[in-house]
C-alpha cells in the first residue's frame, strides 16, 4: 500500500493542466516575454514548481539554477525533498564529498524520484558556492502535526514568525480544496480534504522556515518544490506575502501538454513540457478504495499533498489522528494552507 500512495502522489499533478501545442524542455531567457524577463531579473526568490517525476521539469530547473550561478546571483537553493534533520549534512557539502550525498540522505528509501533528477541542481549550487537548504518537514514532525496541530511541528515562535495563524481568504480555500480533491482523483471524502489543507500549509511553512534560517538574503534563493507549493493564491507565495511583502518573487509552474490549463494568475510563468508516460494512479487508487470496501475497513486516503511523494509516517490515517486545526467549512481562519 505504501508504494501505491507514493505513486499516486508523484504522478498526479496538483490541478494538472495545460493544453499547449509547443511544449518546452529547456530554459531560454529569450523566450520569456518582456514582463517575465523583468520579473526574472528582479527576483530575489524564484519558485520552480515541478511535477516530481517528470525529467523535463528537472532539466528546466537545472538550467535556471546554472544560469543564475553564471550570473553571480545564486545564493541558496531550498529543496522540498530534503528535511530539516539533514541540514548539517548539506552545510558540509563541497565538490569533494558530493558523491556521498544520496547515501547520507538515504535517498533511495525516501519515496522521491531518483536522485539523478536532482543531482545537476545540487552540483550547480555547490559549484557556485550557494547554500543548499533543507526545506522538508521531518517525518516525526509530520506525525505530531496530526495529533497536536501546528504546535506539534513548529515552536510557538516559529508559528508566529511564519504567520501560520493568518487565514487564507475564501477564494484561496476554495482553490486549494479543489486542488486536493482533484489531485486525489475526486475519490476522497470531502471531510478528508479539509483535514489535508493544514498539512499542505505546514509543508509550505517548512519551506519558508528553511529559507528564514539558512538562506543568504543578498542574492537569489531558488526553491525546488512541487507545483502546488508555488501556487500564488495559496502556496508559499501567500506566506511570503504575510512575512516579507516587499520581496520580489517569481513563481514558475510546470505541467504537461494535454492537461487542462492552470487558472489565470496561478503563476508568473508556466512551462508546458511533453507528457511523461506513467501508470494511471487513479486506477490504483480505485483498487485500494474497492479493497477497503470489500474488507469492511474504514476508507483511507493518502495523507500527503497531491504532488508530494512522501506519506505520513507509519501510514497515519486522517480517521485515526486529529487533523491539525482542520477548520469547519465556515471557519477557514485556522488553516492557512500549503503544498
Amino acid at each position: 500500500m505504501k508504494s501505491f500512495i507514493k505513486l499516486a502522489a508523484i504522478a498526479i499533478p496538483l490541478f494538472a493542466n495545460a493544453c499547449v501545442s509547443d511544449p518546452k524542455s529547456h530554459f531560454m531567457l529569450s523566450e520569456l516575454d518582456t514582463k517575465q524577463q523583468q520579473d526574472y531579473a528582479a527576483a530575489k526568490v524564484i519558485l520552480l514548481g515541478e511535477q516530481h517525476d517528470n525529467p523535463a521539469h528537472h532539466q528546466i530547473q537545472a538550467e535556471i539554477v546554472e544560469r543564475l550561478g553564471r550570473e553571480g546571483r545564486l545564493r541558496a537553493v531550498v529543496f522540498e525533498q530534503i528535511d530539516w534533520t539533514e541540514q548539517g549534512v548539506l552545510s558540509q557539502l563541497k565538490p569533494s564529498n558530493m558523491e556521498d550525498l544520496p547515501k547520507k540522505l538515504d535517498w533511495d528509501k525516501s519515496g522521491w524520484p531518483s536522485y539523478e533528477y536532482y543531482r545537476p541542481i545540487v552540483e550547480s549550487a555547490v559549484k557556485y558556492n550557494a547554500k543548499v537548504v533543507a526545506g522538508g518537514l521531518p517525518k516525526n514532525r509530520l506525525k505530531l502535526l496530526y495529533s497536536h496541530g501546528y504546535e506539534g511541528a513548529f515552536t510557538a515562535s516559529e508559528i508566529e514568525r511564519l504567520r501560520l495563524r493568518v487565514p487564507l481568504d475564501g477564494e484561496a480555500v476554495t482553490l486549494i480544496s479543489k486542488e486536493i480533491f482533484d489531485g486525489h482523483c475526486k475519490m476522497i471524502p470531502e471531510d478528508h480534504v479539509a483535514k489535508m489543507i493544514p498539512i499542505q500549509r505546514a509543508r509550505d511553512a517548512a519551506l519558508l522556515r528553511g529559507y528564514q534560517n539558512e538562506a543568504a538574503l543578498d542574492g537569489v534563493t531558488v526553491f525546488i518544490l512541487g507545483s502546488g507549493h508555488a501556487r500564488k493564491e495559496f502556496g508559499l507565495p501567500s506566506l511570503f506575502r504575510n512575512t516579507a511583502p516587499t520581496i520580489k518573487l517569481w513563481s514558475v509552474g510546470m505541467q504537461e501538454a494535454g492537461a487542462e490549463p492552470f487558472p489565470a494568475g496561478a503563476y508568473d510563468k508556466v512551462w508546458v513540457t511533453e507528457k511523461f508516460e506513467r501508470p494511471d494512479p487513479c486506477e490504483e487508487m480505485k483498487k485500494h478504495i474497492d479493497k477497503d470496501k470489500k474488507d469492511g475497513a474504514a476508507p483511507t486516503t493518502p495523507t500527503a499533498a497531491p504532488d508530494a511523494p512522501a506519506t505520513a509516517p507509519d501510514q497515519v490515517k486522517p480517521d485515526d489522528a486529529a487533523a491539525p486545526e482542520a477548520p469547519a467549512a465556515d471557519d477557514a481562519s485556522e488553516e492557512d494552507a500549503g503544498e
